[in-house]
């Protein structure tokens, strides 16, 4: 198993009103660390926990269009 470090950009919203000369768009700049699942062209899938089973917990998908870098943390045998 591998454990990565994901640095990827979200979408950020604004309730309520505001107005229209002060508005300044936002992007939430995020960290996601966890087990990589799988990584394609057009994703990456990490969980937040494994099992002895191969079974999976919590996973999240991250479109490859958000990723700003993946960094290998950890591989981890067994």
């Amino acid at each position: 198993m591998i454990v990565v470090k994901v640095d990827w950009d979200d979408s950020c919203d604004v309730s309520g009103w505001v107005r229209k000369s002060s508005f300044e768009p936002e992007v939430s700049q995020c960290t996601t660390v966890g087990f990589l699942v799988k990584k394609t062209k057009d994703y990456v899938s990490i969980a937040s926990s494994s099992s002895d089973s191969e079974s999976w917990s919590d996973i999240m998908t991250i479109p490859r269009k958000c990723v700003k870098t993946i960094t290998i943390m950890e591989a981890i045998h067994g």
